[in-house]
């Protein structure tokens, strides 16, 4: 006793978050009985129920697809002894929307010089309040990564330190997803060159007669042989460590010029017997900046016996 349905097609495609209203005219053969309409979503009841006096019912359910899936919609009409159902299959889908980046600092290109530091700074959102996941990139390649909570704000940021041999143009490159979709924003960076020292020890010796391993109580003699490798000339200091729990020795300041050498004598008398580590340090505490850090230490194993 079903007269018309709406739609009038019963296989739905639906975007996520769209609203049907769904409609049915029924009648019963029996004119003095009265009609009711419930109204199912995948097997659960709703709220909405019509019931009609004797005669034409016209039955109406409006709802709204909040998640994605397939969803049965059915519509039971009874007299409360014979019942008759109408079905709808829905399938909802997702339509996605991009990320959006509001905020993004430096504005423009960048121009920086070595052995300096740039911040970059992004601030990105998603309307459907997915996940973010933030990528930052120099040159192409991945630095680090940052995943952003759904329905937040997403703050990320990146610094670059380029060091002494990083003169050139570079790129600085922000991925903001949501795993379907992502945007992006590209810096050029264009670093210049700084001229830097690069202190070395070339070499650290015995100078005891003979080279011989010096006594208990001798004075002993040591010859050190510092350069400076780098690209302009600068002053520093250095630093000697005996190895036998005496004072430290640390020198005067002094200049070395570019591919120029200092050669040093140092004495020491060690008062026992054993092997020491005697170690030279230029530029003990790093406060010149230098093209490497890596070199500025020498070392030699003393031997003190009788």
């Amino acid at each position: 006793f079903i007269l018309d349905f709406s739609p009038a097609q019963t296989n739905l495609n639906l975007q996520r978050g769209a609203q049907q209203t769904f409609t049915l005219s029924a009648r019963d053969n029996d004119p003095f009985d009265a009609l009711s309409v419930k109204w199912y979503v995948a097997n659960v009841l709703q709220e909405t129920e019509n019931i009609c006096v004797p005669g034409i019912c016209n039955a109406s359910f409006t709802y709204t697809f909040s998640q994605d899936g397939n969803f049965e919609v059915k519509a039971e009409t009874s007299d409360w002894q014979a019942t008759v159902v109408q079905t709808w299959n829905v399938t909802v889908t997702h339509q996605n929307n991009a990320p959006v980046i509001n905020f993004f600092s430096p504005l423009g290109n960048v121009t920086m010089l070595e052995n300096t530091q740039q911040l970059f700074i992004i601030t990105a959102s998603d309307a459907d309040n997915d996940a973010l996941s933030v990528k930052w990139f120099l040159d192409d390649n991945l630095t680090h990564q940052q995943p952003c909570q759904g329905g937040q704000q997403c703050n990320s940021s990146y610094t670059y330190q380029p060091n002494f041999f990083s003169s050139g143009v570079h790129s600085v490159r922000m991925d903001v997803s949501d795993g379907q979709a992502s945007a992006q924003k590209q810096w050029q960076v264009t670093v210049q060159n700084v001229p830097a020292p690069d202190f070395t020890v070339l070499q650290v010796w015995k100078q005891t007669p003979r080279n011989r391993d010096p006594r208990p109580g001798e004075r002993a003699v040591f010859g050190i042989r510092l350069k400076n490798i780098g690209e302009t000339s600068a002053s520093t200091i250095y630093e000697v460590n005996y190895g036998d729990g005496t004072p430290v020795f640390r020198s005067s300041s002094f200049s070395l010029g570019v591919g120029k050498t200092k050669t040093i004598g140092v004495n020491h008398r060690y008062t026992s017997p054993g092997t020491y580590n005697l170690t030279v340090k230029v530029d003990p505490d790093n406060t010149r900046p230098e093209l490497r850090e890596d070199n500025n230490v020498g070392n030699l194993i003393v031997n003190v016996h009788n």
